[in-house]
């Protein structure tokens, strides 16, 4: 679920395509055009009016809106990347994947992979990733500690949450 700034909810589907809830006739209306077949977490960008789209095994998608039409643009060369979560951070996008966290770089209302930090885990699948009204971004990890990107003062640094994993009595994803 994704609400944009004029208020519409977008809804992406497992099986493929991208919905518009219709609050008049309670019910959701798909967008037609060029979409993934596999589409995930959608976001609106922080400062323009497309839309950044997850996909398991296309990496991140720009999504253009255009009434009930949808457009999806890639990087090239083509990511392979299975993303589950993403978040916004400025001019980058973060993301989990089934494999590590991934960053993008948007350049030229495009994003573009780009090396991730090499302090944070690599090889571990994450799940969640959410930003914070700080501008944090927390992150959920199946077989590693969950962990916060601490990113105040320009350069990000993972924070360990060992508190979350000692009230739950196991490492909670």
């Amino acid at each position: 679920f994704c609400e944009d700034r004029r208020g519409r909810l977008l809804v992406t589907l497992k099986e493929g395509g991208v919905c518009l809830y219709d609050p008049a006739g309670d019910k959701l209306a798909c967008l037609s055009g060029d979409l993934p077949a596999s589409p995930g977490t959608i976001r609106q960008d922080e400062t323009g009016d497309h839309y950044w789209l997850a996909t398991w095994g296309k990496g991140i998608a720009r999504l253009t809106v255009d009434s009930m039409k949808a457009t999806a643009s890639y990087p090239s060369p083509a990511s392979k990347d299975k993303v589950i979560f993403l978040a916004q951070k400025d001019s980058v996008l973060w993301a989990t994947s089934s494999e590590s966290l991934l960053t993008y770089e948007i350049r030229d209302g495009m994003a573009y992979p780009k090396e991730t930090p090499k302090q944070f885990p690599q090889k571990m699948m994450l799940n969640e990733i959410i930003k914070d009204r700080h501008g944090d971004l927390w992150v959920s990890a199946f077989d590693c500690p969950s962990f916060i990107i601490h990113l105040s003062d320009g350069t990000p640094a993972p924070l360990d949450l060992p508190a979350l994993q000692e009230r739950c009595g196991y490492q909670p994803a």
